[in-house]
């Protein structure tokens, strides 16, 4: 399965893009500085190599997502179509959820904004809310007020009704604020 609008989701979709323009002849791009400079690497076939590295994993690609994003706040159109779709694919995602439990009806239901991309990139969070506006105009944008660690802990604890007020109120004194 594809984590739609993920780090490395984005990530991955820029490195087909920069190799789509290096088969057609063009090496240089912005998004292909961004992504190279971020690796720390000269040029794409380079880059491949880092790739293909032992100690490239998951997260050191994820990571060029940030590439993306300062490559589209440097004004790449390439680097913000990329995040621009990535935040129409979560909307996408969040509808098809929705139609399955039955909330395109008109009616409100909150949508939680979670996630390092969605709270780092507004190019990202913005399409997606766009997107939710045309589809669903009942969809409630919603930043939620805890880590999700919060819901972890309770539901690890026997969910809401397991708690007594007390533990309750320890666990709210404790939690971490979403910032």
């Amino acid at each position: 399965m594809i984590d739609l609008g993920s780090a490395h989701h984005i990530a991955s979709m820029a490195l087909a893009a920069v190799y789509r323009s290096l088969d057609a002849g063009h090496p240089d791009t912005p998004l292909a500085r961004a992504l190279c400079a971020h690796a720390g690497v000269e040029d794409l076939y380079a880059l491949l190599d880092w790739l293909y590295l032992p100690e490239t994993g998951v997260d050191a690609v994820a990571a060029l997502a940030r590439a993306v994003g300062a490559a589209a706040e440097s004004g790449d159109p390439e680097a913000s179509a990329l995040l621009q779709s990535a935040g129409r694919e979560l909307a996408d995602q969040a509808l098809v959820a929705a139609g399955r439990v039955g909330l395109l009806d008109g009616s409100p239901f909150p949508v939680f904004l979670l996630g390092g991309v969605l709270q780092s990139s507004p190019l990202v969070r913005n399409a997606l809310l766009e997107r939710l506006r045309e589809r669903a105009p009942g969809a409630e944008a919603e930043v939620p007020r805890y880590a999700p660690i919060y819901g972890a802990v309770i539901r690890a604890l026997g969910g809401p009704g397991a708690l007594s007020e007390r533990l309750r109120e320890r666990l709210l004194s404790a939690a971490v604020l979403m910032a």
